[in-house]
C-alpha cells in the first residue's frame, strides 16, 4: 500500500503548519506550500527534523507559474495526490466592498478565491489519480452569518465566503469553525 500524499496551501506557518504536522504524523508524505521559500523551506526543514515526510513547494495563490510547477512537482515525485488541503488566504482590508479600494479588492479576491480554484483546477488529474481524492477548503467562521448561513459583507469576510460558491471533482468538504455543509460526493 503506498503511503497517502497531501498539498496544504499557506502552510508556512499558523494553522497550515500545523495540518501539515499531524497529517506527517499519521504517515502522510505532505507538501508544504508557501510562497515565502526562505519560510517555506524552514518551516519544512522543522517538521522533517521531527521525523516527518514533509517536502517543501513554493506555491503562491497569485502566480499562476507557481500553481503548475507545484502540480508538476507532485506529478513528478509521487504521481498523485489524495488530499488537497486549500488553507492559503489573505485579509488585506475590513472596508465593505462600497468602500473598499478596488486594488484591495482584486487582490484579496485573486488569492481567496480564483487562487483556491486555480490550485483545485491544477491539482484535479492528480487527485482523480488517487482513490481517496479529498478536497477541504480551510476558512473562517466571521465571511458567514451563522444564524442565517449567508455572507457577512465585507471585502475579506465577503472573499472567504468563497467556498460556499465553488465545489470541484472527488470529495469536497467545506468546513468553518462550529459550521459546515455535508461532505458531497462529485
Amino acid at each position: 500500500m503506498s503511503k497517502k500524499v497531501a498539498l496544504v496551501t499557506g502552510s508556512n506557518k499558523g494553522i497550515g503548519k500545523e495540518i501539515v504536522r499531524t497529517m506527517a504524523s499519521y504517515g502522510y508524505t505532505v507538501y508544504l506550500g508557501a510562497r515565502n521559500e526562505q519560510r517555506g523551506h524552514a518551516a519544512a526543514q522543522e517538521l522533517v527534523s521531527a521525523g516527518g515526510d514533509v517536502r517543501f513547494v513554493k506555491i503562491d495563490l497569485t502566480d499562476s507559474e507557481t500553481i503548475h510547477a507545484a502540480a508538476e512537482k507532485v506529478r513528478d515525485e509521487v504521481g498523485k495526490l489524495d488530499v488537497l488541503i486549500n488553507n492559503a488566504g489573505v485579509a488585506l482590508e475590513a472596508e465593505p466592498p462600497s468602500m473598499a479600494n478596488l486594488a484591495v479588492l482584486k487582490a484579496t479576491f485573486q488569492t481567496n478565491y480564483f487562487g483556491m480554484v486555480e490550485v483545485t483546477q491544477a491539482f484535479l488529474p492528480l487527485l482523480r489519480a488517487s482513490t481517496t481524492r479529498v478536497i477541504l477548503n480551510v476558512t473562517s467562521g466571521l465571511g458567514v452569518d451563522h444564524q442565517t448561513h449567508r455572507p457577512i459583507v465585507g471585502v475579506w469576510r465577503l472573499s472567504l465566503a468563497r467556498l460556499q460558491l465553488f465545489e470541484s471533482g472527488g470529495q469536497y468538504v467545506h468546513r468553518a469553525p462550529g459550521k459546515g455543509t455535508p461532505s458531497r460526493r462529485l
